[in-house]
């Protein structure tokens, strides 16, 4: 069971930015910038909601007139969660760095 959990928010990305947000609250480190964060957490949930569409739709897309909509909507959600995921790194690291360079 709390294996099951566990997977479950390491699964899913815009559970854990939260939980960083928060730990990283706790250690005293410089405030985030949500807007920026925001936006890589929207498209990460987004990729996902989208590859849970595809996974859905599996039925469907063994048709033919299928085959091209399930394979852009699986491409869009692939870039998406992509695309997030780089941009929660990105300013988390940036964050990172900046403390890094204010204490040594």
């Amino acid at each position: 069971m709390a294996l099951e959990w566990a997977s479950a928010i390491i699964e899913t990305p815009y559970l854990i930015v939260p939980i960083i947000a928060w730990l990283w609250g706790r250690a005293k480190f410089p405030q985030f910038k949500w807007n920026k964060i925001a936006a890589g957490a929207l498209m990460t949930f987004g990729g996902k909601m989208l590859g849970t569409l595809i996974l859905a739709m599996g039925p469907f897309l063994a048709n033919e007139w299928m085959a091209w909509p399930g394979t852009i909507i699986s491409l869009v959600g692939t870039v998406s969660l992509i695309m997030g995921l780089g941009i929660i790194g990105f300013y988390t690291l940036y964050g990172a760095l900046l403390t890094w360079k204010s204490n040594a």
